[in-house]
């Protein structure tokens, strides 16, 4: 890192300084709220990753707003503000190694979140694997660190003690193989894993609203197929027809709608439809050969729960005990142009584990919205996380990349460097609160976003 003046020294010690003040204050928070909680704190593998990310955070950010204050009088020339003793100077670069815990822990927050959206694994099979989310950051923060302690690597670094200001091959590449390199990995990481995240909700969008569109054209047939099972009233009603002289062969379709009746009940009627007949090799229509009109209804007794039965379940569903085999009244009447009636009623079991009546179909399709609604606010603070993370470590990588290329970086990129570098912890914070500050905007129209922000610091939900 080239030798500043002394202005340009200043302003980047002191910001730094006040950068990281509110990174403290948001971990802490998010800390506190973590540990107050028993359901988060013994609960949620999320939370827990957010708590040693935040706790990590907080030692990092604060051996950054020591800053200077650590470096060795001794070799402070040009320093601002350079107090320390090489013990301070020892402390704060290992805090400051530390901090590589916290990108590490943004890339296993990323690979929960892909977890738990796309692979759709609940908490508890999370939670077999969460010791190894812990185990990779924490191995690898505090192996280095302590590593880099033994072999005494920790010097003046013009901002703060870490690996100091030499630009010699052997300092570049101990800082890209223990820091920057990991961190860049992570970026990439996290960057490949919210893609994939993305394109899935995509996916389940399309496949819902493929699923509207064919629904509401179900809807304006208002057709219901019925279930093979529904063979046993077919041949009632085959044998009533043939049995009064009403010769119907083969049935090849049925269909059923959903109606009111006069006392207000819900009664499907089903029409069974034999469009062609065959009868020494020709073919004839079913409404001109037997000129007449059938009509058969089904009537649901009292203790019949839903409608009609319709699609076979899948076999990974349980069945609702409650659906059982009923009996309904099913009543058959003709009318042919010579204008007599006849008239069938007779009792017909419908075995409702054979299949599922509208009612359950409609809910597991509200089921699969309300998922795809919950995997899309998960993605979305999943984004927001992500976008922390880079805001925090953009410029520290790019500062990094440019001083390995030319020596010098430039002070604007020096300076975006000291100001986001040491707000991750705020960024985060502010990740964090933004699912309970939407909630309350909704709830609460009225009410100003200081207001509302207020109340969402409260946990006022």
């Amino acid at each position: 890192m080239m030798m500043m003046i002394t202005t340009q020294q200043k302003a980047l010690a002191i910001i730094s300084k006040c950068t990281s003040i509110p990174s403290i204050f948001g971990s802490s928070y998010i800390v506190f709220e973590v540990l107050r909680d028993p359901v988060k704190r013994q609960k949620s593998t999320y939370h827990r990753l957010l708590l040693a990310m935040s706790i990590s955070d907080i030692f990092a950010s604060l051996a950054i707003f020591v800053g200077t204050w650590a470096i060795p009088q001794d070799n402070s020339e040009g320093i601002y503000l350079a107090y320390g003793t090489q013990t301070t100077c020892n402390i704060q670069g290992l805090f400051i190694q530390l901090g590589i815990v916290t990108p590490l822990y943004n890339g296993m927050l990323a690979l929960y979140f892909l977890m738990s959206i796309n692979w759709g694994w609940k908490e508890r099979k999370i939670q077999k694997i969460e010791k190894f989310l812990h185990a990779f950051p924490l191995i690898w923060g505090f192996g280095t660190a302590i590593l880099c302690l033994v072999f005494q690597l920790y010097s003046n670094a013009t901002l703060w003690c870490w690996f100091g200001n030499e630009t010699n091959q052997a300092t570049t590449i101990v800082r890209y193989a223990l820091y920057y390199g990991p961190v860049i990995f992570m970026l990439l990481f996290s960057t490949t894993i919210m893609i994939q995240i993305y394109r899935y909700v995509r996916r389940q969008e399309k496949a819902n609203e493929k699923h509207d569109i064919i629904s509401s054209s179900q809807q304006q047939h208002n057709n219901i197929k019925i279930p093979k099972s529904s063979i046993l009233l077919r041949d009632s009603i085959l044998s009533f027809l043939q049995e009064n002289t009403i010769n119907i062969p083969s049935i090849i379709s049925c269909s059923c709608e959903k109606q009111q009746n006069t006392n207000g009940n819900q009664q499907s009627s089903m029409i069974l439809a034999a469009p062609v007949l065959r009868d020494n090799n020709k073919e004839f229509d079913i409404e001109t050969t037997t000129n007449a009109e059938i009509d058969i209804e089904i009537n649901n007794s009292n203790n019949v729960r839903g409608n009609v039965p319709v699609l076979s379940s899948p076999a990974e569903e349980k069945v609702d005990t409650k659906c059982v085999t009923t009996m309904v009244d099913v009543s058959v009447s003709t009318s042919t142009a010579t204008g007599t009636t006849r008239s069938l009623q007779q009792p017909y079991p419908i075995n409702n584990n054979d299949c599922i009546t509208l009612r359950r179909k409609k809910q597991r399709q509200r089921i699969a919205l309300k998922r795809n609604k919950h995997s899309k606010k998960v993605m979305e603070q999943s984004f927001w996380y992500l976008l922390a993370f880079y805001s925090s470590f953009l410029f520290a990588c790019a500062t990094r990349i440019m001083g390995s290329i030319t020596g010098d970086p430039p002070f604007s990129l020096l300076l975006l460097f000291s100001i986001f570098f040491p707000m991750q912890g705020f960024f985060n914070f502010l990740v964090y609160i933004r699912p309970r500050f939407i909630e309350l905007r909704t709830r609460i129209v009225t009410s100003s976003r200081i207001s509302t922000f207020d109340q969402a610091l409260d946990g006022q939900i």
